[in-house]
């Protein structure tokens, strides 16, 4: 149902705003925690859709404000990206055709319909669409593609209605940092350096980006930097690497120094390494890299003349998933 009134508003169909509302009223099943239990995020996206332009009544505007509240609890936002995750059980991408980039898609169309360029969370939705974007130019199924492509149209026409044309400064503090001109649109990018030197002698400073003239300016700020120690503490950015080491004749072969927070074990053993990654959100053309320690070398099975383990499998050189692939290196391998 909530697709079909986001059908009869495209078709500008009379009396579609009083229909919407009434049908998330009558069957969103609002509880008191203020979510819609009977509606999805790909649901509640067709039914702004077709609230919008209702704004004039208040009622419907208080309806439309609840429903993007709602939205916004099931959103997993990251610095430059933001996206959904939802399921209509085993069968939602065989029988409703459904997919997570389809509903990032239609939440991107509402929040621009009913948002205009006031929302800041369009552009990350826009972001995470095409990064998820094939190296053939699509997405992974035609759903995706209708809906991906209708969203983007909107954004396009709303957020990069006016061709760049502008001039853009940037200051740390007093020391500045260049200028650049923009004219037309490209999928150029440009890169300014500053060096961490200059930027320790001033202090705590802003940064201060000032753009004159027409267009959007899409811009990222981030910093490179090397640790003065080599023994550095566990962290968690997003990512959990975990590394094990066992041995494969004897597992007392590889041993962990409590005392110096490290693994030990002798030339010429032979040493099974377990890697383990985590992350607890979608990412988009990632590589795992394990460097291998210092003296250390590979041993492919699969070679004629390499030394087999005395019991098991070599973890490392296991057969890939579908899709995947690995590599052998003399530092480092990608599995």
């Amino acid at each position: 149902i909530a697709y079909a009134l986001y059908v009869r508003k495209r078709w500008s169909m009379a009396g579609v705003v009083a229909q919407a509302a009434a049908f998330v009223r009558g069957h969103g099943g609002k509880n008191s925690n203020g979510d819609f239990e009977a509606l999805t995020p790909e649901a509640i996206a067709w039914c702004l859709v077709a609230l919008s332009g209702g704004q004039s009544n208040k009622d419907h505007q208080q309806l439309i404000h609840d429903l993007k509240a709602a939205l916004l609890k099931h959103v997993t936002e990251e610095a430059d990206t933001a996206y959904f995750t939802t399921s209509y059980g085993d069968d939602g991408s065989s029988v409703m055709l459904h997919s997570n980039r389809r509903t990032d898609a239609a939440v991107l169309e509402a929040l621009v319909e009913v948002d205009g360029n006031r929302n800041g969370l369009s552009p990350k939705l826009c972001k995470g669409l095409l990064k998820h974007k094939k190296k053939e130019g699509g997405w992974s199924t035609t759903q995706e593609n209708c809906f991906v492509l209708m969203a983007l149209l909107r954004y396009f026409k709303v957020y990069e209605k006016h061709e760049p044309d502008f001039t853009i400064s940037l200051w740390y503090g007093k020391l500045f940092g260049g200028r650049q001109e923009w004219k037309g649109r490209s999928t150029e990018s440009r890169n300014i350096q500053v060096a961490m030197k200059g930027l320790h002698a001033l202090g705590d400073n802003n940064f201060i980006i000032h753009k004159l003239g027409k267009g959007r300016l899409y811009y990222r700020m981030g910093m490179t930097y090397a640790p003065k120690s080599l023994e550095l503490a566990a962290a968690n950015y997003g990512f959990l690497v975990s590394r094990t080491y066992k041995g494969v004749d004897d597992k007392a072969h590889a041993r962990f120094d409590e005392e110096k927070k490290m693994w030990v074990f002798k030339l010429g053993e032979k040493i099974e390494v377990t890697v383990t990654m985590t992350t607890t959100a979608r990412r988009y053309h990632m590589a795992l890299c394990d460097y291998l320690p210092a003296g250390c070398e590979p041993l492919n099975p699969a070679l004629k003349g390499s030394p087999s383990p005395s019991s098991g499998s070599m973890g490392t050189f296991t057969a890939p998933p579908p899709h995947g692939f690995k590599r052998v290196i003399s530092e480092h391998l990608l599995p």
